[in-house]
């Protein structure tokens, strides 16, 4: 999820009209794009221009496909292929839109 339209260069409907929150506020969520990072992109990103964070789902990252490794840094996370570990598929920027 993201407020920074600039991370998506196109967006779409989304199949969710809005998002609960952890104080149960309700988000609307505008449409659904792709986040381009320095390798492989990120699907189905949902922007809501009212949540104060980017926000990754590390289960729906991790059970896509055939399964994936997320690795978070201080500065980026890397994802990578759960049976193939040397195949990297992205590498991003945390807070990238600050």
């Amino acid at each position: 999820m993201t407020s920074c339209q600039g991370l998506l260069p196109s967006t779409s409907p989304s199949y969710i009209s809005q998002i609960v929150v952890g104080d149960s506020t309700q988000l609307e969520v505008l449409g659904s794009g792709t986040v381009q990072m320095t390798l492989g992109c990120i699907n189905n990103v949902l922007l809501i221009p009212e949540i104060s964070a980017n926000l990754l789902f590390i289960y729906q990252i991790c059970h896509s496909g055939n399964g994936k490794i997320v690795e978070f840094s201080p500065n980026q996370v890397v994802i990578r292929e759960l049976h193939e570990p040397a195949v990297v598929l992205a590498i991003g920027q945390v807070d990238a839109c600050l």
